[in-house]
């Protein structure tokens, strides 16, 4: 609310997004990092100047538009543990509350006229759908079928000869997990490069594909077997930007060290 969805700051005074991390610092040191958090209520106030209550903060239309995006990435990509977080609001009935400052939240006016952050969200939420880090199952929305799969118990698929899946996702390293009684093999094609082949042995078998931070797009055939795919996870990071920190901690303590040998 007093600022952007890119704000990492813990400000206990003063509200903003990351208002979710102390709930969830609270929930992980007692025990609940296993349940989900829903952020119900999430929004920006576009008040105008002549309203002089401003106890929600002030953005312009154009801003609440392009925060209301900015939070939902933000937190596909970064909050695996919020399970649902909704826009405030809507709409109201008329315009009669236009004098109090939150009747600013909307996202249309009373006649249903939309608001930039209508538009904006119209257009991220049908863009088509994508994984992002964390790990899923099988019956991921983002997950696009063809061919023989079959679905069975807890989300799992199970696909013979010729069964293809693909979809993309954002994050590092992905790694797959899944089951065949027979064995097999499967053909893994990542961002459109050399597709590799997998031989499966009888029983649960695990696929690692390294890769860079970023969007990727994968395509999986099943080329021999019975194959059962049951999770796929998205690593967040490829492990380059904690070497990253590492590094310029490194220069920071030989600068101090060799600064202070400069008194001696």
């Amino acid at each position: 609310m007093w600022s952007g969805p890119t704000d990492r700051r813990l400000r206990p005074y003063v509200i903003n997004i990351n208002r979710a991390l102390y709930i969830r610092d609270v929930m992980v040191r007692h025990g609940d990092a296993h349940k989900p958090i829903y952020i119900a209520e999430m929004g920006w106030n576009a008040v105008p100047d002549w309203v002089g209550d401003k106890r929600f903060g002030q953005v312009t239309e154009e801003q609440k538009a392009r925060y209301l995006v900015e939070a939902f990435e933000r937190i596909q990509r970064e909050w695996p543990w919020v399970a649902v977080a909704s826009v405030w609001f809507f709409k109201r009935a008329s315009d009669r509350e236009r004098d109090q400052s939150f009747y600013y939240f909307s996202i249309v006016e009373p006649d249903f006229t939309p608001l930039p952050a209508y538009q904006a969200l119209r257009t991220y939420l049908n863009q088509p759908p994508r994984m992002y880090p964390g790990t899923h199952t099988a019956d991921h929305w983002a997950l696009q079928w063809e061919g023989g799969w079959e679905r069975i118990e807890d989300g799992r698929r199970r696909g013979s000869p010729g069964a293809r899946v693909s979809w993309t996702f954002y994050g590092g390293p992905l790694r797959l997990w899944g089951e065949s009684e027979t064995g097999g093999r499967i053909r893994v094609e990542l961002d459109g490069d050399l597709p590799r082949e997998f031989a499966l042995r009888p029983g649960t078998w695990e696929v690692v594909l390294p890769g860079r931070t970023g969007w990727h797009t994968v395509r999986l055939e099943v080329e021999a077997g019975s194959i059962t795919l049951s999770r796929i996870q998205v690593a967040r990071s490829d492990g380059r930007e904690g070497l990253v920190l590492g590094l310029g901690w490194l220069v920071l303590v030989l600068g101090i060290t060799a600064r202070l040998g400069s008194f001696r």
